[in-house]
Order: structure tokens, then C-alpha cells, then sequence
């Protein structure tokens, strides 16, 4: 399943780098005019490649608007969906909706989707040959969060996250697995942010702990503790930026399969064979990000990070580097809502990623 062409990325990303940019040209010619404060809509393809999922092809329809038009404090809100088919099989849907209301009093957060992964896992065990494996995995996500401001820029939350997995495994070299997680979040933030879709000063500081208990008929009660440090430098007026992150995403109690943490999916880009998956990760990285007169910007980044709790026990607290740069296209003028695709290397891995918004 994998890829190990020295040229690979960079003919990939040559090819959705290509599609990127026209698809951005002709959105930019049609637009309208940019002082418009209503409701808006933009149509995005989806176009991405990973060693893992191969080619990404799909369609990426978004709305902004802001809830009331005499609230100048809130944010725009934001609705859209992503359908995503891969050429090794997968397919996902997903609709998701951040919502601003109150003088942005509260922050709502909606999601819903589904899916059938086909991917793979590396696996070093008694019984077998050291090696990936291919997994097929179908799942569905329900989640509803809801934060109130607490006072000044601190806010405090709850959410439930639902979802359901079903997992089998080639040549059965694993049990299939069907679990069923039912997450409680109990959500305490701040964030000093001047705009939360680019921000160029301010912090986001996130800590969230969620609980999978018994009694919500979970198949594995476990809990788990994120938290997330983000803060930004705004450098040339603030028209350049640097952003630093740290993440600590710790599981405790019987972290199932779905559970895990991947280095690749989350924080650090370069690896996407998802041969580096356990318990827990903790990360650090940083990204400048270039903007010019038009609607296009570039950003180079660069992280590392390590886990535990891996099967394989060479992997844990092992450090995996990534490195990268992208390109950035404006969609949404009046909030600086960027979409953009990444291409990161990492150690003996890499990956082209497609982004909402950015990396963090």
C-alpha cells in the first residue's frame, strides 16, 4: 500500500498544486463584491493525496453569515460539508457548523458524519511478521458542543461526542472490534484571539477533559485529557505571522482501537502511512505564515512530537520530526477564512494535506 518514490511528492503535489490554483482563479474572477456583509457562499473542490488513502477527491460547499445583523461583536458563523471519495475506496461525508450568538456570549459547535475507511497500521507482534496490515474501518459521528463566556475572555463548556466503529483486519490478524464511544467534554478556555478564523496576536489556551463512563453504555470506559497552547505574533503591521503550538492529548483507562492517537491525523504533518499510533501524543510546532497583496499566502511550519502507549514499543517516546510549506488562498475576504494545501515530510513518511481554515 505504500509509496516509497523519492519523486512522489513532489509530482503530487505539482498535479493538486496545478488544480488548486486554477480552481482558485476562477472562484476569484466570479466573485463579487467584497464589502458585502451577508450571507455567503462558496463552493470548494476537495483535493488532497496521502501514501495511505491515495488521491482525495471531493466537494467542499461553505456558507458564512453572521446570525444577527445588529450583533457587530460576534464572529460570522460558519456551515458547510465535506464528500470525500479516495481512489483506494474510502468514502466520507461530514457537515459541520460553528455557530456565534449573544455578542458572542456563546460559541455552538455542530457536527455529523460518516464514513468507510480503508487504511493500514503497523503492527510488530510474537505471533506475526513485523509489518503494516490493512484495516477497514465504517463509523459514524454525532457531536454538539456549546461554550458561555464567563468573563472576559474566558469561556467554559460542555459537549457529547458519539461515535460508532466497526474495524475488521486483514488475514484476521486482529479480532474485528465494534465499539461504541459516548464522550462527555468538559470544556474551559481562553482566548484573547482578534479573529478567531486568522488569527495575528492574542492566544487560545484549551483544555478539555472527557469522560467515557460505563453508564453511557460505552464499550470501553477511558478518559482523556487534552490540552492545547496557541499563540500568535503578528510581525510587518501584522500583515506576516508566527504561530506556535503545544498539545498534550493524553488517554487514560482502555483506550480502544479508534481511540488512539496517530501521528499524522492531528498537529503534526508528514506522516500519513499511520504507522505511529498510541494512547497519548504530545507535540510542539511553530509556522510562519507569509501573506501578499492578493488573496494568496505561503507558510512554512515545522514540528515534533513523540506518544506513548504504543503496541510497539520502539515507538514510544520516540521523537518524529515534520517539516513542510504550503500555499494559502483567501476564500472568505472579510474574515480572512482561508482554505490551502500542505506538503510536509516527515521522518521516512510524508503527506500532501488539503486545509479548512489552518493548521491551528
Amino acid at each position: 500500500m505504500t509509496d516509497s518514490r523519492p519523486t512522489s511528492v513532489l509530482k503530487h503535489l505539482t498535479i493538486l498544486l496545478m488544480i488548486f490554483l486554477i480552481c482558485t482563479d476562477i472562484h476569484a474572477q466570479k466573485e463579487t463584491s467584497e464589502e458585502d456583509k451577508g450571507f455567503k457562499f462558496i463552493p470548494m473542490p476537495y483535493l488532497s493525496y496521502s501514501r495511505n488513502l491515495k488521491f482525495e477527491i471531493g466537494a467542499l460547499p461553505m456558507v458564512m453569515f453572521p446570525l444577527s445583523k445588529k450583533d457587530t461583536i460576534s464572529p460570522d458563523s460558519m456551515a458547510g460539508a465535506v464528500l470525500v471519495y479516495t481512489t483506494n475506496g474510502s468514502f466520507f461525508s461530514f457537515a459541520f457548523s460553528r455557530l456565534f450568538l449573544d455578542r458572542d456570549r456563546w460559541r455552538i459547535t455542530l457536527g455529523l458524519g460518516t464514513g468507510n475507511q480503508n487504511s493500514q497500521t503497523y503492527i510488530e507482534s510474537l505471533d506475526i511478521p513485523p509489518g503494516f496490515y490493512d484495516y477497514a474501518s465504517r463509523f459514524n459521528i454525532i457531536h454538539l458542543g456549546a461554550l458561555r463566556k464567563i468573563r472576559g475572555k474566558i469561556y467554559g463548556g460542555l459537549s457529547f461526542t458519539h461515535s460508532a466503529g466497526k474495524t475488521s483486519f486483514e488475514d484476521n490478524i486482529r479480532a474485528p472490534t465494534n465499539n461504541i464511544n459516548n464522550g462527555i467534554s468538559l470544556i474551559i478556555n481562553s482566548d484573547t484571539r482578534g479573529n478567531i478564523y486568522y488569527p495575528n496576536q492574542g492566544h487560545l489556551l484549551n483544555v478539555k477533559w472527557t469522560t467515557f463512563p460505563e453508564w453511557l453504555a460505552n464499550d470501553s470506559p477511558a478518559n482523556r485529557i487534552n490540552i492545547s497552547f496557541n499563540r500568535y505574533l503578528g510581525l510587518k503591521k501584522n500583515n506576516d505571522i508566527i504561530a506556535l503550538r503545544g498539545t498534550i492529548q493524553a488517554g487514560l483507562g482502555d483506550i480502544d482501537f479508534e481511540q488512539q492517537e496517530v501521528i499524522g491525523q492531528k498537529d503534526i504533518r508528514g506522516y500519513s502511512l499511520g504507522e505511529y499510533r498510541g494512547d497519548g501524543k504530545l507535540a510542539l510546532q511553530g509556522e510562519y505564515r507569509k501573506n501578499f497583496k492578493s488573496r494568496l499566502g505561503l507558510v512554512g511550519f515545522f514540528g515534533l512530537a513523540t506518544l506513548y502507549g504504543s503496541e510497539t514499543e520502539s515507538q514510544n517516546w520516540h521523537l518524529y520530526p515534520g517539516v513542510g510549506t504550503g500555499i494559502r488562498y483567501t476564500a472568505f475576504k472579510r474574515n480572512n477564512m482561508n482554505i490551502g494545501l500542505d506538503a510536509a515530510i516527515g521522518d521516512g513518511d510524508w503527506g500532501i494535506y488539503f486545509r479548512i481554515g489552518e493548521a491551528f
